[in-house]
């Protein structure tokens, strides 16, 4: 009956086989081919995907027949079953009874390569190393081992575990600390970091993937150095970053980027011919263009050209910003003014201050700017009553406390000037005598010179 049961498996009448073997079972107890029967059950069952019976047949196999030479195969079975149904401990438990027991055996093997599966999964490599320390037979190699501790590391990033990718990365550097996989174990942690703001962390991450040889991980690197560095006010190392990634970068839209913040970051350093250049090639270049965008340039253009004393320049630059609503529009409009401030122009400068002033919405910041140079104008007008009215306004209504002390100092200075000229002009003529000199007393005596009539040459009017 066995035998049949086997040539129905061979004709793939899984069914046919399993309804012998059962009854071989039932009917044929003392049947040498019993223990053979109920391998092959739990083997037909796994076929035909009933997990349960299979199992149940695999366990009367282990525990009726111990001396089977079936077993090694059974317990890897049994694991097998429990591993697909994410059973660990039990798949666990049955692998590491093929190993005690069968040492050295392929079925043993295959037990080891699903129990570094499982502790893999369960991200646990400290607990994989210890169990293969005990394990003589296994003939594991230290890159093997380097790569089980990284894949656990990974795993947990693919995931989006970003706490346990940062710690098993950690861990997988200390212990391999010139690992085969340092560095996507440097650029996996530094973005965890990067994204859960530890902007320190992420940055020296970053740099070790950046000093190494061009490779996979440097472009993005860059990139998000150059924002960490940004953020941190580290302008220095921002350029650094920005100017490698535009020399550097194979993606069009990141040597863009890194071309626009190069153009900030030297606008922010006051380096206006730098920013100039960098300007020019975000108007000219190819690539997205928005309207805010386009007026940073413009604005970086228009500072250099005051920055040059290039008056006539700027203002063109300024004008075709001059009718934005935005603050780049309320800057534009204060650096036009100051542009003709430069120019002696004050009537214009007032008209782009007044245009400032009437824009919608307002931004109090340049207000309070124009205000001031409202009222240098006022004083290059010779008008100082209305520059001390304007300063004080500022005083009085301005938030931001740079202007108001800005605003503090020029009226101080236009007070003191102003009664310093008083002091001047009401200070009485003194004629101040020089002491022990006897001349003096005798310039109010009666005969004194100058009360003697002068003497008149006669004139002889013979010739």
């Amino acid at each position: 009956m066995f035998q049949s049961a086997v040539a129905f498996g061979v004709l793939g009448d899984y069914k046919q086989k399993s309804k012998r073997l059962n009854t071989l079972l039932k009917e044929q107890k003392e049947s040498i081919y019993y223990d053979d029967a109920l391998f092959e059950l739990g083997r037909t069952e796994l076929i035909l995907g009933r997990e349960a019976e299979a199992l149940s047949f695999y366990n009367q196999l282990i525990n009726d027949y111990p001396n089977s030479n079936y077993l090694a195969g059974t317990y890897l079975k049994t694991g097998l079953i429990h591993y697909n149904r994410k059973e660990d401990d039990l798949a666990l438990a049955a692998f590491d009874e093929v190993i005690k027991k069968y040492p050295g055996s392929n079925e043993s093997k295959q037990a080891l390569g699903k129990i570094k599966k499982i502790y893999i999964d369960k991200g646990d490599a400290n607990a994989f190393q210890d169990y293969i320390n005990g394990v003589p037979f296994a003939d594991i190699s230290k890159n093997e081992l380097d790569s089980t501790n990284y894949v656990i590391a990974e795993n947990a990033y693919l995931e989006g575990k970003c706490d346990k990718a940062v710690r098993d990365f950690s861990n997988y550097m200390k212990r391999y600390p010139k690992g085969l996989f340092s560095l996507n174990a440097h650029y996996y942690r530094a973005d965890c970091e990067l994204k859960g703001e530890f902007y320190e962390e992420a940055a020296k991450d970053f740099e070790f993937v950046v000093a190494k040889p061009q490779n996979k991980f440097t472009e993005k690197s860059l990139l998000a150095l150059g924002g960490i560095y940004r953020k941190l006010e580290k302008r220095d190392e921002a350029i650094t970053a920005y100017t490698r990634l535009e020399n550097s970068a194979n993606r069009k839209e990141n040597v863009r980027y890194a071309v626009i913040n190069l153009m900030q970051l030297y606008v922010e350093k006051e380096d206006f011919d730098k920013a100039s250049g960098y300007a020019n090639s975000v108007l000219t270049g190819v690539g997205l263009m928005d309207e805010n965008l386009w007026q940073q340039a413009k604005l970086t253009l228009s500072k250099t050209a005051l920055k040059n004393e290039n008056y006539d320049q700027a203002i063109v630059h300024l004008d075709t910003l001059s009718n934005a609503k935005n603050t780049t529009g309320a800057e534009a409009k204060y650096l036009m003014a100051q542009a003709f401030y430069l120019k002696g122009e004050y009537g214009k400068s007032d008209t782009a201050i007044y245009r400032l002033v009437d824009q919608v919405p307002s931004f109090p910041y340049w207000i309070a700017k124009g205000f001031i140079l409202l009222a240098d104008n006022f004083i290059a007008g010779e008008d100082y009553y209305n520059a001390r009215v304007t300063y004080q306004s500022v005083i009085d209504n301005a938030d931001n406390t740079e202007l108001v002390e800005i605003a503090k100092e020029k009226l101080r200075i236009l007070n003191e000037s102003q009664e310093s000229k008083q002091e001047v002009k009401e200070t009485p003529l003194e004629i101040k005598l020089s002491e022990g000199n006897d001349n003096e007393d005798k310039l109010f005596e009666p005969d004194s010179v100058i009360n003697k009539p002068a003497k008149v040459k006669e004139v002889n009017d013979e010739k």
